[in-house]
């Protein structure tokens, strides 16, 4: 309780009362109490005046320094109060709501990570780890260009893509599922109405990397799950 009170009184009741036991019990000792945290508590000029001319002040002008000291600290901590909050919502406020699109992009991604999840039962399933839109195409560069897949593996230099979404990956997801279960094959390429990828040509000994958009997917089925999905940049034959 001290500790709230002497914050509520801006340390002047700790003031006091170590004045009190180095001078004894009087109104003097209190009087210098309130001198001395004065002085720390206010701007320079007033407090350099009450330290030096304390004796020589009459009760109205020492409650007269004290008082402006004072306001003007109060002002001073409003101010950096004020530039601390600037660029954050009010407290309480509660953060924006995601969009539409955020909201259905989560949506595609939690699917995304658990049809992964379930097809790693049964292999070793990695279409969103190296191919999803979370990955960069920084990465896809070093993969097409190094072998180092976006899932930190090494493997050889080919052509490297990603989907340029979570609902672009999950609408092909859904259609490589539905040929798979028609169809039985293990392993197809197939075409999507809009662009849904993007990435690199393998790098050879006579050409760079080259940036690419594409309309194709290619999928691969291993134990009956799907093992990899890709946007697929060479023609579909």
């Amino acid at each position: 309780l001290r500790s709230i009170s002497n914050t509520v009184s801006f340390g002047f009741q700790d003031a006091i009362y170590e004045t009190q036991m180095e001078e004894g019990p009087g109104l003097k000792s209190i009087a210098n109490g309130v001198k001395k945290n004065t002085v720390a508590l206010t701007p320079y000029e007033e407090g350099l005046i009450l330290a030096t001319r304390w004796d020589e002040l009459s009760d109205g002008e020492r409650a007269y320094l004290i008082s402006i000291g004072i306001s003007k600290t109060a002002g001073l901590l409003a101010m950096g109060k004020g530039l601390a909050g600037r660029g954050k919502a009010p407290v309480g406020e509660a953060p924006p709501k995601p969009t539409l699109t955020e909201r259905l992009e989560a949506n595609a991604a939690n699917r995304l990570k658990q049809a992964q999840t379930d097809a790693q039962t049964a292999n070793n399933s990695h279409f969103l780890d190296r191919h999803g839109a979370q990955t960069t195409m920084e990465q896809q560069f070093e993969r097409a260009t190094t072998g180092m897949t976006p899932d930190l593996h090494q493997g050889g230099i080919v052509n490297s893509t990603r989907f340029v979404s979570n609902r672009a990956q999950l609408a092909a997801f859904e259609k490589a599922q539905q040929i798979f279960k028609t169809t039985g094959k293990g392993s197809f390429s197939f075409e999507m109405p809009e662009v849904i990828g993007e990435g690199f040509t393998a790098k050879t000994p006579t050409s760079p990397p080259m940036p690419a958009t594409t309309t194709n997917v290619r999928a691969v089925f291993k134990n009956g799950k799907l093992l990899t999905l890709f946007p697929e940049l060479k023609p579909i034959p």
